[in-house]
């Protein structure tokens, strides 16, 4: 299964476009020229939120737009080829076949005044959005479809970057956890015996001692003594439970972490995968963006 045509209309920067696919695809283009609206705009379609996220705004409109009319809608279209052999994915798709041609389905997204309204549409409460398949609007399709046929779009590194900085964010958190969990106490505590002592040594240098005290004197100045919390500095936690906490994703054989690199070198991606599923089977394509 793949994706085997794309259709944007008076969606942000798309005006227009209109581009037959051949499964896997990478998109390529420098900042703000409609990467990430392209993909967001796929969510509109794929991703499995309540319909209540799908609602747009004005300013989602083309920019061309000069006034609005009972016409004037955002639509967005997909085609999705060579799924026959996967009866569980057929089964999800079969009623929205193109008509005509039995082997492709088009699943659609518009977002146009809502029925009934008789003048211009003039802000976001006379839109509505509605998704339907075989391009008929009457084959509506909501989140009984929509979570069956996913797209995953995992965070480009400059956002990735973050999340991998705070423990709790940490996408590397639930491997690590699992790792640690299988090694014996002692030899974690070992461990730790040797940082604190590593770190004694730093401190013991005349430079680091005196900023670590100024440091400290200026927190209670500001603080009072009720509210000091005794800052000092180190590089890694002394506590054998915590230990794992302090492993940081390091790039160029151990010698720099990711914030310290340029992300365009390190190829700040967006990546897509459309998938659908029934009972961990199913198909996956997947198309890449730079972020």
């Amino acid at each position: 299964m793949y994706l085997a045509r794309i259709a944007f209309e008076n969606f942000r920067n798309f005006r227009n476009l209109d581009v037959a696919l051949a499964g896997n695809v990478v998109i390529v283009g420098e900042n703000r020229v409609g990467k990430s609206n392209l993909v967001y705009g796929l969510r509109l379609i794929f991703d499995p939120l309540p319909d209540s996220a799908r609602d747009l705004q004005l300013g989602d409109f083309w920019d061309g737009i000069e006034e609005f009319d009972q016409n004037t809608r955002i639509k967005i279209s997909v085609e999705i080829s060579d799924f026959e052999d996967d009866p569980d994915v057929r089964a999800v798709l079969t009623d929205s076949r193109i008509p005509g041609d039995p082997h492709t389905v088009s699943l659609t997204y518009e977002f146009k005044a809502k029925s009934g309204l008789l003048r211009a549409p003039s802000s976001e409460k006379d839109f509505e959005f509605v998704c339907y398949g075989g391009r008929d609007p009457k084959k509506e399709f909501g989140y009984d479809v929509r979570s069956r046929i996913t797209m995953d779009v995992l965070p480009a590194l400059r956002d990735a970057e973050g999340d991998l900085a705070v423990w709790r964010r940490c996408p590397l958190r639930p491997l690590i956890e699992s790792a640690f969990a299988t090694i014996d106490r002692n030899d974690l505590q070992s461990v730790a015996d040797q940082i604190e002592a590593a770190t004694g040594r730093l401190m013991e240098f005349e430079p680091v001692f005196d900023l670590a005290d100024d440091i400290a004197r200026s927190f209670r100045a500001m603080s009072g003594d009720r509210q000091d919390v005794n800052p000092t500095l180190g590089f890694s936690s002394t506590d054998a439970s915590k230990l794992h906490r302090q492993i940081k994703l390091l790039i160029d054989s151990g010698e720099r972490g990711v914030s310290e690199t340029s992300l365009a070198r390190c190829g700040d991606w967006i990546v897509a995968t459309l998938e659908i599923d029934e009972d961990d089977k199913g198909c996956r394509r997947s198309f890449l963006a730079p972020g």
